[in-house]
């Protein structure tokens, strides 16, 4: 049987078990804030055994600080972080040799938008900043015999517009929804080329000038156009393909200019700063 004294330890242990068990729990301090409070300064650390180098294979080591991550049963866990940083596209020949051909027949008021290379995709894990970083060959003529010889100066001008993989439509937004390189446009698709007039949603925009004074003498081959740019994208699947367009202040007399996009090695990458 129970005497008074056994029943008066039950009774005080009963209430000291349900008191700890919904009350806040304090270390260095006397009044906890939340359900676990440790209070100290920025020397105060937590020491969990099982997350250390020697108990964990994901820890990063000794000099190293490791990322604690909670998983979805609220368990705190060192786990291999995803990347955040990552090349996406990395090519030294992008276009073929034999280049897209746009033939200037006025002074040049449209970007022709090609379609080449047409397999060739990046994905994006997650949401990202991408950087665009080209360089786009191209060479100019009168045509395959002769050389511009009319003194005029060109504007050469390129940039890289964006593709959805998905339903292969043209990405005019970023991802908080604004219009990237906002312009009032028309583009239309036919066969191989995509025509467009104007700059809308092209990135790295880059140009140079060109004049020639003699059908036979002067370069006409091994031009290059550099460009770089950001945006901001949703995750998916994309294609980078290259615009261009020529234009003169007058053409009167000169006739049609052949113009070669690609004609030599053309370098892009696309990196992605991942958001965490």
């Amino acid at each position: 049987m129970f005497n008074t004294s056994h029943i008066l330890k039950v009774l005080l242990l009963f209430i000291l078990v349900t008191t700890l068990s919904s009350a806040q729990v304090g270390i260095n301090t006397t009044s906890p804030q939340e359900t676990l409070h440790i209070a100290g300064d920025d020397t105060t650390n937590i020491k969990v055994e099982g997350l250390s180098a020697a108990n964990n294979v994901n820890n990063l080591g000794i000099g190293n600080s490791t990322r604690v991550y909670a998983n979805g049963n609220g368990d705190l866990t060192l786990a291999t972080s995803p990347p955040s940083v990552e090349i996406v596209l990395d090519f030294s020949n992008y276009l073929d040799d034999n280049g897209v051909t746009v033939n200037q027949t006025g002074g040049g008021s449209a970007f022709t938008r090609t379609n080449r290379p047409l397999n060739t995709t990046f994905t994006l894990v997650r949401d990202a900043i991408i950087q665009i970083n080209y360089s786009v060959s191209w060479s100019i003529r009168k045509n395959n015999n002769f050389k511009i010889s009319d003194q005029r100066a060109r504007i050469i001008q390129t940039g890289i517009y964006l593709v959805d993989y998905s339903d292969n439509s043209f990405v005019t937004q970023d991802l908080d929804g604004n219009a990237i390189n906002p312009a009032t446009v028309n583009c239309n698709l036919f066969g191989d080329l995509l025509n467009c007039l104007g700059t809308e949603a092209l990135l790295g925009l880059s140009g140079q000038f060109y004049n020639n004074s003699s059908r036979t003498v002067g370069e006409a081959n091994g031009f290059h156009n550099t460009g770089s740019d950001y945006v901001r994208l949703p995750a998916g699947t994309y294609k980078a393909l290259f615009a261009v367009q020529v234009s003169v202040g007058n053409a009167s007399g000169s006739g049609n200019i052949q113009f070669k996009l690609g004609t030599a090695n053309d370098d892009i990458q696309i990196i992605a700063y991942y958001y965490n």
